[in-house]
Parts: structure tokens; C-alpha cells; sequence
């Protein structure tokens, strides 16, 4: 009588783990005494944790290439239960269509199915979709209390940049770390619209050690979260809206808007580099008025004895040095 050889499959997802009917070691368990009893000789054991909604498994892929390499030598596929081998019922049928191709049967110790008698696909049928469908309840129910906890003002993602995430009013939201004064530099200084953002990123990353890269920066300085909103998106019926959040700001609206005028194109300010040097003004274009944030220009006057060279403000400051 010819040897069956197996490989033995166990699967539970992260808030599975804590279950003793779903552990991995109850299923590792459960195999090897279903082995025992049939004199089934098991050449390897798979365990994973992640669901199953797909077969984008980490440990699935590892399978399927031991069996790409060992097909000949292997007869089964064992798991505990459906929902352990999966619950999309037409990934499912895809990958029992690709291992039969290779003369290798899928089953389960549980619920036990003979595949090749066409009447029990309709069971097999309802062992995969009851817990697809399961999975769809729960997709749901959480889709819908994500909702509900950002129009209340709660920030449920990881926090951004500048922000950790914690409790305020004991809600889910976040709160400013000490990366915050780095935020808010940030922001000044690409309001006043005079270097490059790049520039200013490259600047604060050899000053403060700022990791953030080119589109990361980018998009910290697009991020309404710094002003203090939250940004719910379209939703069924439901049109997508930015309401105010439960967290504190580190910048204000008028700051936020500012910067969204540099990065538009739009100028909120008449600073910008100088077009050309002059020996006149070697230091034109590199000053910022201590007083209204705009560019220092330089030009000459005529008084008595000649002309005077003076670096001004672009503004009405009448701020003027010799």
C-alpha cells in the first residue's frame, strides 16, 4: 500500500490568537493525531498568522513553492477547517483547481469532502461563503465606526509627523510630540515663499535631523491635521467633508493657508531670489525683514555728495540698513 504523503496547514488571524478552538498549536495538534490515525506521513507543517481573505499569504507563497518543487512526492493538503484554507470562496476554487492539476487533493480534517464527486461543491460552496460573508459583516461594522469616530472629531490613523497618537477626552486622536517645533518651522519658513521646498527640507535635514523625504515632506505641508481638521472622505450617499478635530494645532488656518498659496503657485508674498547679481548688493535676496517676513531688496539713492546704497524692505516697514 503506497505511502500517503501530506502537508499540514494552520492559519489563525491576530485576533484569532487568543481562542484555544483556533490556536495554532490545538490545530498542529488535531493534524498530527488525524495523521496518526490514517498512517499518513506528514513531510512538512505550514503555520500563519494572517487572514484569509485572499491567498496572499506570506507562509501560503512559501507552501505553494515547496510544492512547486515537490509535487510528485505529495498526495494532500490538510488544515483543520475551511475557513482555515480560506474564506473567498473564489480564490478558493481557483487554487483546488490549480493543486488537483497537479494531483495533489485539499482538505479538511473537520469537514471532510469528497471533491470528486460533483455534488459535494455545493457544500464546499457553503463552508467558504459563510465565512466570506462573515468577513464582509465585520468590513463593514468597521468601515461604518471609523466613520462615526472621525465625525466626532477622533483621528484614528497613525499619527503624522509632529503628532503621537493618544487619547483626548478619552477618544482616539493624537497629540503633539516634540517634533512639533520642527512642524511649525517647517511651515514658516515655506510661507514666506523665498527658497525651493526641497531646499528648505534639505536645510532642516542637516539642522534637525529631519528623515522625512522629498513626497513624505510634501505632504506634511498638504496635511490639514496641523490645523487642527479632519478630513472625512465620500462615503456611499454621503459627500466627503473636513470638520474640526478633537486634537490641538500646531499651526493656525491663516499659517496653513498661507503655505497652500507657496505650493500652488500662488504668491502670498513679493519674496522671491534675485534674477541677477550685483556687485552693489552682494547680500540682496538672502535677508527677511525681522518685522513683516518679506524679502530684503537693496537699491541706491541720490543725496547730497552722489548716491547711497541701501537695503530695504519690499514693504512698507520702512525698514532701511546702511
Amino acid at each position: 500500500m503506497k505511502n500517503i504523503n501530506v502537508i499540514t496547514y494552520g492559519r489563525v488571524s491576530t485576533d484569532e490568537q487568543a481562542d484555544n478552538g483556533f490556536s495554532l498549536n490545538h490545530q498542529e495538534e488535531m493534524l498530527k493525531k488525524y495523521c496518526e490515525i490514517k498512517n499518513y506521513n506528514i513531510l512538512k507543517h505550514f503555520t500563519e498568522d494572517y487572514s484569509a481573505k485572499n491567498f496572499d499569504r506570506p507562509e501560503w507563497k512559501v507552501l505553494m513553492e515547496y510544492v512547486k518543487k515537490n509535487k510528485n512526492s505529495i498526495d494532500m493538503i490538510l488544515f483543520t477547517k475551511w475557513d482555515r484554507f480560506s474564506r473567498n470562496i473564489e480564490g478558493a476554487l481557483t487554487v483546488i483547481r490549480q493543486l488537483s492539476a497537479m494531483g495533489i487533493e485539499v482538505n479538511s480534517i473537520e469537514q471532510p469532502l469528497d471533491l470528486s464527486i460533483p455534488d459535494n461543491k455545493v457544500m464546499l460552496s457553503m463552508y467558504l461563503i459563510l465565512p466570506e460573508v462573515e468577513n464582509d459583516k465585520i468590513s463593514q461594522r468597521t468601515k461604518d465606526g471609523m466613520r462615526r469616530a472621525k465625525k466626532e472629531g477622533c483621528f484614528i490613523a497613525k499619527a503624522p509627523f509632529g503628532y503621537s497618537n493618544a487619547k483626548v477626552l478619552e477618544k482616539t486622536s493624537i497629540e503633539p510630540n516634540n517634533d512639533a517645533k520642527i512642524v511649525m518651522r517647517a511651515f514658516n519658513e515655506v510661507a514666506k515663499g523665498i527658497q525651493p521646498v526641497e531646499v528648505i527640507r534639505k536645510k532642516f535635514k542637516e539642522a534637525y535631523g529631519l528623515k522625512l523625504q522629498k513626497q513624505q515632506f510634501y505632504n506634511m505641508l498638504k496635511n490639514k491635521t496641523y490645523c487642527g481638521m479632519i478630513e472625512i472622505p465620500e462615503y456611499k450617499k454621503e459627500q466627503a467633508e473636513t470638520i474640526k478635530g478633537i486634537h490641538e494645532t500646531i499651526i493656525d488656518t491663516e499659517l496653513f493657508r498661507r503655505v497652500q498659496n507657496v505650493l500652488d503657485g500662488r504668491k502670498n508674498s513679493d519674496a522671491k531670489f534675485p534674477t541677477s547679481e550685483n556687485e552693489s548688493f552682494p547680500l540682496r535676496g538672502n535677508f527677511v525683514c525681522p518685522s513683516c517676513g518679506k524679502q530684503i531688496t537693496a537699491s541706491k539713492s541720490k543725496g547730497n555728495g552722489g548716491h547711497y546704497e541701501y537695503y530695504h524692505c519690499k514693504s512698507s516697514c520702512r525698514i532701511r540698513l546702511k
